[in-house]
This record gives C-alpha cells, sequence and structure tokens, in this order.
C-alpha cells in the first residue's frame, strides 16, 4: 500500500466519522456469537472493535460487565471499582451500559468528579492508592478506552487490583465468560436503566484529576523544570489528558502551554495519519504534523494518546523522537539521577525494542529485564521495586517514584512527558541532543518493521516454533548468538522467535489483532545491513515454517519468496512477503509498491455515490486513469444494474485493468457483476480477502457497501485489490478453468 495523500494534513470533511450513526449502530446492532469475529476477545489491549463491524456493540459491553462481576465474586474482589473513560463517542454509551450492569450487581463503583474524562494511569494509580497496605477489600478498575485507534472504535480494558493491564489467565477467563453470556443471550445478566444506577447507593465520586495531579511530585521533579523556566508545549490529542495539563501547570507554576484543548469525537482537528485515517497516534509523525510545526516554539514539546498511557516527545534538535530513541535517554537519565532507587533495579524492556537499551544499562551496570510485547509483563517488577522503569517500543512506559516506591503498574504517558521537561532542565539539552550523545558512544542503529499476511494456523504455527526448526547459523554474516522462543527476563514464550548476532537481531511473531505477522529488525552496521538481516529473515522464518503433512498426505509449505511447489490449502497465503506486503519504511510510512495497474473503472448507485465519488477522487490523486460510468448524482429511485452492467463489461472487455462497484449493501454490485462472463466479483469488507482473493481467484472487481463500510477502510482494501497481483499457480489455474467452463456451457 502507498502512503495515503491525506497523510499529513487536516482531516477532509469526507473521512469525518458520522457519530450518530456509530452510536445508533452501537444500541441497534446485535452480534452473532457463532460468528468469531463477532465474539468477545481480549487482545494484549483488552477487548476493541467498532460498532460499524459489530465488535463493538452494547451486547459485548453487557456480557463484559457481567463476565467481570462474576470474576470479582469469584476471587473475592470486593472493594470499589474506578471506572473510567476516554473521549472516543463509544466512550460514553459503553461507560453507560457498563454502569447499569455494575450498580445491578451491587458493584461500588467509583466514578469521575463531573463526568471527567479519566486518563488510564489515574485508573491505575487510585487502584494502587487504594489497596496500598490492605488485607482485605482490594479495589480494581475499568477504563473504557481503545487506546490511539481510529474514532469509530470502542475498547474495554480490566485492570485487577495490581493496578496493570489484566494477565492473559484473567482475560480468558472473562473472555470465555462473556461469550457464554452472548451464547445464552444476555439471559444472566443483570441490568438496571442507568438513571437509577448513577444514582445508586453503590455509584459515587472520586476526584481521579485532583488526587492523581497532587501526587505528580513524588515521580517527577517539578522543582527543576519551574526553576529552570523552560517553555514547554503539549498537545493532548484531544484525549482524555485534556484538562489536567493546565491543572499540572497552575499547581506547580510550570510555563506550559496546552497548544489545543479542542476535544471532538470526529477527531477532525487532527492530521492524517499513515493510512488516510485519523489515529490519536503520538509516535507517528503524520498524526503529530500540529505540534511539529510548533517544535521551535518551546523548549520542549510532548503529546499523550486518547487515554494517556502513551506519550510523543518532540525536541527542537529532532523533531519527533522515534519511541525506542527516547526510552534510551529517559532509561540513561533515570537510573543516573534516581539516587533513592534500590542498586538492583532494572530496566525493563519488551524483546522487540531497541538493542540500544541493552548497551545503555551495560554502561550503568545495570540489569535489564526483557519480557515479551505487552506490559502486563511489567506490572509484578514496577509493584515490588526490582524495575525501576518498564517501556515498550510503541511509547507505552511507567517508572518508580522518587524514593523507588511504585508509581503505576500500567503504562503512563504523562509522566514520560514531564521527564523530558525534567531532562530538558537538568541537563540543559533536549532529550534530542542527548539520543545524539548515546551514539557517538554507543553506536547508532537502524530499524524497521515489516508485516505480511498469515491465516490463523499459520500464526498458530509461528507460536509454536522451536529454536531446533532454525537451521542457520549466521545472519547477514555474522555469527548467531542466540535463538531465543522465550524471554530472557521472565522465561515467558515469545509468540514466536527472536534471533540475535554481535551487531543486529530480528524478531518475528504473530499478530494479536490482524491477520498478519511481524518481523521487527535492528542493525548497528546501517542501513544496508539491516535490508540484509530483513531479507534473510523471512528466509528464515519461510524454511523454519515448512508445516506438518496435511489430512491429504500432502505437505503444506511456507515457503518465503516463492510459490511452493507442494500443495497447501487454498485459503492460505504462504507466509512471503507477498506483492501488496506492507512494508514499514523506518519513520513508520509503508513503503511505494511496484507494478501499479493504471485504468481503474468505478460505477456506483445511489446507495454507493458518496463512496464512490471519494474513491474516484483518491484514484486520481494516486495517479489512477479512472473510468467512471455513473451514476454522476445521486438519484433515489435509480437501479444498480444500470451502472455495474457497463462497468463489468468494461472490465470483461479489457477496457479497464480492475473494476470498483458500489450500492448500498454491495450485495446486488456482486450479484449483477458475476453475470457478466469473465468477470469475477466479490463483496469484500476485510484486508485478507483484497488481496487474496485476487493472488488466488484472480479477482478482477471488487464491491463494497456505501452504507456499510467508511470511507478509509474502503480506501485502504482499494489499495490492497489493487496492488495485489494473481500468482499463476497450476492449482489455481486449473480451478479457473473449471470457473470458465461453466461460463462457456451457460
Amino acid at each position: 500500500m502507498n502512503v495515503s495523500p491525506l497523510a499529513g494534513k487536516p482531516a477532509d470533511e469526507s473521512i469525518l466519522l458520522n457519530v450518530p450513526k456509530l452510536i445508533t449502530a452501537y444500541y441497534s446492532e446485535v452480534p452473532d456469537p457463532s460468528v468469531p469475529a463477532q465474539r468477545v476477545a481480549f487482545g494484549t489491549s483488552g477487548h476493541r472493535g467498532s460498532a460499524f463491524r459489530t465488535t463493538f456493540n452494547e451486547w459485548h459491553i453487557l456480557a463484559i460487565s457481567q463476565a467481570i462481576c462474576h470474576y470479582r465474586k469469584e476471587k473475592g474482589i470486593d472493594g470499589p471499582l474506578f471506572l473510567g473513560m476516554d473521549s472516543h463517542a463509544l466512550s460514553v454509551p459503553a461507560l453507560t451500559t457498563t454502569l447499569e450492569v455494575l450498580a445491578a450487581n451491587g458493584v461500588e463503583v467509583m466514578l469521575a468528579e463531573g463526568d471527567e474524562y479519566t486518563p488510564t494511569p489515574a485508573i491505575s494509580w487510585a487502584i494502587l492508592t487504594h489497596n496500598r497496605g490492605r488485607k482485605t477489600g482490594f479495589a480494581d478498575g475499568i477504563v473504557i478506552t481503545p487506546s490511539h485507534n481510529p474514532p469509530h472504535d470502542g475498547g474495554f480494558k480490566y485492570n485487577p487490583p495490581h493496578g496493570g493491564p489484566a494477565e492473559q489467565a484473567v482475560t480468558s477467563w472473562i473472555e470465555a465468560k462473556a461469550n457464554e453470556l452472548l451464547a445464552g443471550k444476555l439471559a444472566d445478566v443483570k441490568r438496571i436503566p442507568f438513571s437509577r444506577a448513577r444514582h445508586a447507593a453503590t455509584t459515587h465520586r472520586y476526584d481521579f484529576l485532583r488526587n492523581y495531579i497532587h501526587d505528580l511530585g513524588s515521580v517527577i521533579d517539578l522543582n527543576v523544570i519551574r526553576d529552570a523556566k523552560i517553555s514547554m508545549g503539549v498537545d493532548p490529542l484531544g484525549g482524555a489528558s485534556v484538562n489536567y495539563w493546565p491543572q499540572i501547570a497552575e499547581r506547580y507554576g510550570l510555563n506550559l502551554t496546552v497548544v489545543s484543548p479542542a476535544v471532538d469525537p470526529t477527531f477532525r482537528f487532527m492530521t492524517v495519519d499513515w493510512d488516510g485515517q485519523i489515529r490519536m497516534d503520538p509516535s507517528s509523525p503524520y498524526a503529530m504534523q500540529r505540534l511539529l510545526e510548533m517544535k521551535d516554539r518551546f523548549d520542549v514539546s510532548f503529546a499523550c494518546d486518547t487515554d494517556s498511557d502513551r506519550h510523543g516527545i518532540v525536541t527542537r534538535s529532532a523533531g519527533l523522537l522515534p519511541p525506542n530513541h527516547y526510552l534510551s535517554v529517559a532509561i540513561d537519565y533515570l537510573f543516573k539521577n534516581r539516587t533513592k532507587w534500590g542498586a538492583e533495579a532494572a530496566a525493563g524492556k519488551t524483546v522487540v525494542s531497541s538493542q540500544m537499551i541493552d548497551r545503555v544499562t551495560a554502561k550503568l551496570g545495570r540489569k535489564v529485564y526483557e519480557v515479551p510485547v505487552g506490559f502486563k509483563w511489567f506490572v509484578d517488577g514496577l509493584l515490588d521495586g526490582s524495575l525501576g522503569f518498564g517501556g515498550e517500543e510503541s511509547a507505552g512506559a511507567s517508572f518508580s517514584r522518587l524514593d523507588g516506591s511504585v508509581w503505576t503498574t500500567d503504562k503512563d504517558g504523562i509522566i514520560p512527558a514531564l521527564l523530558a521537561a525534567e531532562i530538558t532542565a537538568r541537563m540543559g539539552r533536549d532529550p534530542g541532543e542527548l539520543y545524539r550523545e548515546l551514539t557517538r558512544e554507543l553506536g547508532e542503529s537502524a530499524d524497521d518493521r515489516v508485516d505480511a499476511p498469515a491465516t490463523p494456523r499459520q500464526k498458530k504455527l509461528l507460536a509454536e516454533l522451536s529454536a531446533e526448526q532454525i537451521k542457520v547459523t549466521e545472519l547477514a554474516g555474522e555469527k548467531i548468538d542466540a535463538i531465543l522462543m522465550r524471554a530472557p527476563g521472565n522465561g515467558a514464550l515469545i509468540g514466536g522467535l527472536k534471533v540475535v548476532t554481535k551487531s543486529g537481531w530480528f524478531a518475528a511473531r504473530p499478530s494479536g489483532t490482524e491477520e498478519i505477522y511481524k518481523i521487527y529488525a535492528e542493525s548497528f552496521r546501517g542501513e544496508s545491513h539491516l535490508r540484509q538481516i530483513l531479507e534473510e529473515a523471512h528466509n528464515i522464518v519461510g524454511t523454519a515454517l515448512t508445516g506438518p503433512s496435511a489430512p491429504d498426505g500432502t505437505v503444506e509449505s511456507a515457503d518465503i519468496g516463492q510459490e511452493s511447489n507442494r500443495e497447501r490449502s487454498s485459503s492460505e497465503p504462504s507466509l512471503r512477503p507477498p506483492r501488496a506486503i506492507n512494508k514499514r519504511t523506518r519513520d513508520g510510512r509503508l513503503a511505494e509498491l511496484p507494478s501499479k495497474l493504471q485504468r481503474i473503472g468505478i460505477a456506483a448507485d445511489h446507495g454507493g455515490y458518496e463512496l464512490k465519488e471519494y474513491l474516484a477522487r483518491m484514484l486520481r490523486e494516486n495517479g489512477y486513469e479512472v473510468t467512471d460510468l455513473g451514476n454522476g448524482q445521486p438519484v433515489e429511485d435509480d437501479d444498480y444494474p444500470d451502472f455495474v452492467v457497463p462497468l463489468a463489461r468494461a472490465v470483461a472487455d479489457g477496457k479497464v485493468d480492475r473494476g470498483i462497484a458500489i450500492c448500498g449493501s454491495g450485495v446486488g454490485a456482486s450479484v449483477c457483476a458475476n453475470k457478466v462472463a469473465g468477470v469475477r466479483a466479490c463483496l469484500v469488507h476485510e484486508n485478507f480477502s483484497a488481496h487474496q482473493g485476487v493472488e488466488d481467484d484472480d479477482l478482477n472487481l471488487i464491491c463494497f457497501g456505501g452504507l456499510v463500510i467508511g470511507h478509509a477502510l474502503a480506501w485502504e482494501l482499494t489499495e490492497t485489490f489493487l496492488a495485489a497481483r494473481f500468482s499463476c499457480a497450476e492449482r489455481f489455474r486449473r480451478r479457473l478453468a473449471k470457473v470458465a467452463n461453466l461460463e462457456n456451457k451457460a
């Protein structure tokens, strides 16, 4: 896929969320638990989805909330539950639903004063503060947030009494119970009306904002920042910290400017991310354009995502710092300047974080604690002080108080932001300058990440790899020092593998939320060595994933770089970099794909008119020759065959390379187009089929439901569809010949 022409620009009206439609879908759409995608599914950051996709609807929240009530009873958790939300459109209705269930079950709930948005770290802080020194009456918490996800998404996170993200045993229990409740049509869910729930004797108000802010001086040296009089800019990105920053500045006398206090569930004030979607990601240079344009106005500036558990640091010297760069600087500074931390306190990192962190900790004489991806792995260490710092490559971190005791056990985007100001104030140089100093001493790294499609079965194979399956002894010209299936820090399974040499490494792991696998890589010998690592990583993973015998006695292969000559299931792509591979450049963008088709036909009736106009414009802006076969204007009583049939004939006759047909649902357009001989059309609303349909079935016309999917997703699917190419494997040609015979007989 190409980087969207909208990337880094203010959000266009055409991609803004229709909030009333989303809220209506939340209440009106009912998930089908027999459809896997519509079931409750807890990933590394809770359950996420969209009401438009029937993956985050009222039924989901009713089931999850009741499941948590059962879990609390099962575990004897009878203290208060701290309940908060961020500023996404689905957060208010989801919190409303949650409170209705909690109140009906007699749970003591702590809600924010004035229905204030509540950052994730404020929930974690409140849980730990309540539970400190207790032996009974432990508190836990819920945060309604999909983090930095697009505006149409919703999310639900549960934090047990340790205050951090719930471990897998907990989320699996809640997930299974919630899906059981869904299957039972919510018959066992207790619920009372919201008007009763909010005034119930068990519903209380809690001042998250005041209590969290008043304790910040125990974790950040705010006096140093105040006395240095450095200027700071902060962009809350329309999220939960929006009202926290002015109060922080006032209480501690800081020269801090909130560059935008705007809150709007469409997030229309954002600049668009790399893929044409609005995403409140403080580590993305596209989403952070507003603050980047102001970087010279401040000594240091920063932003947090929507629930304030991630940070982005902008400096005059380097612009937006990549997360790994700032984590390295933060670790170096903290362990030198937090003199009350324990001598044995270690720095926590994930297996896909930069090796620069290892070099920094070695220089400091500290241990590094390397764990699988997921902040939950840092919880115990932050609690008992054996970790002074825990950080992820995705810009999430927390660290100990000045005295070495625990601050939060969940990610906190606010304190790393303020730490950047403390570093600048004390050191007289910003974190960008300090990172350059580290590279002069410890070496400079190049890093990248590549994503490729994978089916659930292939993801399972990757997660279950063993070191014995890796036959090579060298990587990119260097001896392999270690092949890791378990994280060195805690011995937990990585869910993939990591291969390490003296000057570089790569890690391969399946995504927990998408049908892809990811290869991370880093080199301290430059870009060319990094490319060599990535290329060989593909070959190593592909060779290792030669699967077991299939039921018919054939062997499934996951060869990378070429089509296997062994039969595999037609529904599973080989685990190779496909023609539509999502290859990320160092700044997070997706590299441009080769051999783009040029002539694209498009047609729609009234139900798809708006989407057709948007896609046609996007295609032209990306250099395609667009043939628009109508309708040229929205006419309520027009008929889709009048436009889809001419498009299908143009595809069949070779007048256009591929076609896009749109009606209200997409179903009629698909049925109609497939009546024209030579056309292979399909209704597609997810990414896997958009490329697999071309690679295996030579799909030449894609159909969308203009009333079903949003503009950003439709454009993403269009890019994937147009970038994919037919594999020409013998078995696929054989099957398509049989389809052609059916057309000839007809």
